[in-house]
C-alpha cells in the first residue's frame, strides 16, 4: 500500500489515513505501507472507533502527516494489538510515529519502533504498552529498494513472534 494520499473532504475520511483508514475492528496482516500522506492525521494508518484491531507482520515506513498527528499511525478511541511490525522513518519533522488520543490503547510486541517511546504521543486518557521483543534498530532496508525489503543481515529478520495471534501462514519476507 504505497504512495496514496488522503487530502481531506467530508466524513468519514476527512484527510485521515493516507494508506488505510478504519472505523471498526480490522485485521491488517502482511503489508508494506510505504510513502503515504495524510492531510489531517495518520500518514500510514488512521483508526477511529476501531476496538479489537490487530496488526501482524506489517512494515510501516516513510509515511507523512501534514498536521503533526501521527506520521505512521493515528488512533482515536481505538484499541490495537500489534505484533511483528516495523515502524521506521515515519517522520516529517512535525509528528510522531504513533499519535493516540481519546481513550486509545495500544499494545505492541516483537516490533521495531524507530525512536522507541520518544516517537509516541499520548493524551491523558490513552495508553501505549511495549511488551517483549521490542527493538529500536535500523531495519537495514535493501539499498536502492523503494519497497522496504530487508537485507540479509537486518536485525528484524527472524525476530518476530512465531506464535503471534492471527499470524499469516506466509511472511512476504
Amino acid at each position: 500500500i504505497r504512495h496514496n494520499r488522503a487530502d481531506g473532504g467530508g466524513w468519514p475520511a476527512c484527510g485521515l489515513g493516507g494508506g488505510i483508514f478504519c472505523d471498526r475492528a480490522a485485521r491488517i496482516e502482511n503489508n508494506m505501507i510505504l510513502g503515504n500522506r495524510a492531510a489531517s492525521a495518520g500518514g500510514g494508518l488512521a483508526f477511529s472507533g476501531a476496538d479489537g484491531t490487530r496488526l501482524v507482520n506489517n512494515t510501516i515506513t516513510r509515511n507523512e502527516d501534514w498536521s503533526g498527528c501521527g506520521d505512521g499511525v493515528y488512533c482515536y478511541d481505538s484499541d490495537l494489538e500489534i505484533w511483528n511490525g516495523i515502524f521506521w522513518d515515519n517522520e516529517s519533522g512535525n509528528g510522531e510515529a504513533f499519535y493516540c488520543e481519546s481513550y486509545s490503547n495500544i499494545s505492541i510486541e516483537n516490533s521495531d519502533l524507530d525512536g522507541g517511546l520518544s516517537e509516541v504521543w499520548l493524551d491523558s486518557t490513552s495508553t501505549f504498552t511495549m511488551g517483549q521483543g521490542m527493538i529500536d534498530a535500523d531495519p537495514l532496508f535493501a539499498p536502492g529498494e523503494s519497497d522496504g525489503h530487508l537485507t540479509y543481515d537486518s536485525p528484524c529478520k527472524n525476530s518476530g513472534n512465531g506464535n503471534a495471534p492471527g499470524l499469516p501462514p506466509i511472511d512476504f519476507e
